[in-house]
């Protein structure tokens, strides 16, 4: 009996990846469903992208919901499609998606409702393409524009980006981006008393 079952199921598994093949996706969820392979027709909705038809036949299953969400969000990332995951609810991939596409207005958009922390977080990537560019007033606007952390993680990078628009030859100086930077110099072990609380057009602290 056991026997029978097991083949019952290859025989079921095997007509459904045909059918599923052939953009049957439905029917072949069915045939696996009618012989309670529940994960199976869940698995194969899934690989046919319908979600939603996946989580109705999970119902209540914390598992099996969670399954499918996973592949949902694996789908959408592997279709950059950030706007979805942002829609869903997935900020933290929507923004880590924007940044890999250099699409920072949104990236900070979202990490700005995401909370400070995230919102900082983003701020230093930027910044760091930013100096890496050799954008160094760059680099200070959008540490201005988005915050900066108490993290000692990115202290290296504000004395950098610091030193770097004091140290500016008079052709290049920017003022306004020198008044932070000068801010952020005398920032130490998380004080930050306002690195870039103030405005681009008033001296900091």
């Amino acid at each position: 009996m056991q026997h029978q079952r097991h083949r019952m199921h290859e025989v079921v598994a095997a007509v459904a990846q045909r059918l599923v093949s052939i953009g049957r996706v439905v029917a072949a969820a069915g045939l696996q469903e009618g012989i309670n392979d529940i994960q199976g027709a869940i698995s194969t909705l899934c690989a046919g992208n319908m979600y939603d038809q996946a989580r109705l036949l999970a119902g209540s299953n914390p598992q099996l919901l969670q399954y499918i969400e996973q592949q949902h969000t694996d789908h959408l990332v592997a279709n950059n499609d950030a706007e979805e995951l942002a829609a869903r609810g997935n900020a933290g991939a929507a923004v880590e998606m924007y940044a890999a596409q250099g699409n920072w207005d949104r990236a900070h958009e979202l990490a700005a409702q995401a909370g400070h922390e995230v919102a900082s977080t983003v701020a230093a990537r930027h910044a760091t393409v930013l100096f890496r560019q050799q954008d160094w007033p760059g680099a200070v606007a959008v540490l201005a524009q988005h915050g900066v952390s108490a993290n000692p993680a990115n202290f290296e990078l504000y004395r950098e980006v610091a030193l770097e628009v004091l140290g500016a030859n008079m052709q290049q100086r920017q003022p306004e981006a020198e008044d932070h930077a000068r801010c952020a110099a005398r920032q130490r072990n998380g004080g930050l008393c306002g690195f870039l609380s103030c405005s681009m057009t008033t001296a900091c602290c």
